[in-house]
C-alpha cells in the first residue's frame, strides 16, 4: 500500500519524466541536459503547484525537498535553490520542477532576445 512515504518521492520523480517523455510535452527538456546552475530565478506551475528555482554559489548543492530535489538530480543541476510553492502533491511538484527548468535561458538565448553579442551583455 502506498502510503506518499519519502521512500517513493525518487520513483514519482521519475514517472513524472516518463509521462512527460511519452506525451511529448518537454520536446526540448528531453535532450542532455547541462545546466550546473540556474542562470535565473524562474517558476514553474503545474496545476496548483508552484516552484521556485533560484541560482545558488558553486559548491551549494541542490537545496530542494522532496520530488523537486529528486528531479534536478536526474537532470545533473549541481548548484541550486528550490523552493515549493502552492500544492504539495509529489507528481505536480515534480512536473512543475521540470517546467521551470523548461524556464532556463542560455546566455546566447539572451544575448540572441536582444539583439546583442554575449560580450555585450
Amino acid at each position: 500500500m502506498d502510503d506518499g512515504s519519502k521512500d517513493d518521492s525518487y520513483e514519482i520523480a521519475q514517472k513524472a519524466i516518463e509521462t512527460s517523455y511519452e506525451a511529448q510535452e518537454f520536446d526540448e527538456f528531453v535532450k542532455p541536459v547541462v545546466i550546473t546552475n540556474a542562470e535565473d530565478e524562474a517558476i514553474g506551475k503545474v496545476g496548483r503547484a508552484q516552484v521556485l528555482i533560484k541560482p545558488a554559489a558553486a559548491g551549494t548543492g541542490v537545496i530542494a525537498g522532496g520530488s523537486a530535489r529528486d528531479v534536478l538530480e536526474l537532470a545533473g543541476v549541481k548548484d541550486i535553490v528550490s523552493k515549493s510553492l502552492g500544492s504539495n502533491t509529489k507528481i505536480n511538484v515534480a512536473k512543475a520542477t521540470l517546467e521551470a527548468l523548461k524556464e532556463q535561458r542560455t546566455p546566447e538565448q539572451v544575448a540572441a532576445l536582444r539583439g546583442k553579442k554575449v560580450e555585450e551583455l
